[in-house]
């Protein structure tokens, strides 16, 4: 997935929120969503309330210029989720943080229009799974293929199977008493 900066992009605040969705995507913690992305709003509008409110309780009391101008700005900035909900993000505070409002919908829809093409995390785990157990099969197959070719060898030839045979029973006695005197 590809996210262009542009002009209009805060650049601290681009390469914040680009370094927190690389850090998830090396983590292998991104994925698509299932739509409608499960939300409450209440936690976003929540979380621009609680910051204004703490504007207010530390400078409005000795510098209420100040407090107003923090309150202005802070209606161009939107809480963003860094790690996106469409990629599988949690909806809580602790994934929220203040972006400027126009970035934030930029680059919300750079990613959403790349998402048709990003996997769905459940067709992605279940291919995942399919090549695991293929390669399993195959592994598998591997083996007995090499045992049928060596038990032939190895029967046939009396003299190996008996020193098998006294070393497996030597393998035994030792586990045997490995665990007897470790009790």
């Amino acid at each position: 997935m590809r996210v262009e900066r542009r002009n209009f992009h805060a650049t601290a605040q681009f390469r914040r929120k680009m370094a927190a969705l690389k850090k998830l995507s090396d983590e292998d913690r991104l994925y698509k969503a299932t739509n409608p992305v499960e939300r409450d709003k209440s936690i976003t509008d929540g979380y621009k309330d609680r910051i204004r409110q703490k504007i207010w309780d530390k400078y409005w009391p000795h510098d209420k210029d100040l407090a107003n101008r923090l309150s202005q700005r802070l209606s161009d900035y939107h809480p963003d989720h860094v790690w996106e909900l469409q990629l599988g993000g949690p909806d809580t505070v602790g994934n929220l943080k203040l972006l400027h409002g126009r970035t934030n919908t930029d680059i919300g829809s750079q990613i959403w229009g790349q998402m048709p093409d990003a996997p769905a995390a459940t067709v992605r785990m279940l291919a995942c799974g399919l090549v695991f157990m293929a390669v399993t099969l195959l592994v598998f197959a591997g083996y007995v293929l090499l045992a049928g070719a060596l038990r032939r060898r190895v029967l046939s030839r009396p003299r190996l199977t008996g020193l098998l045979r006294h070393a497996f029973a030597g393998s035994f006695l030792v586990l045997g008493l490995g665990l007897a005197f470790s009790a």
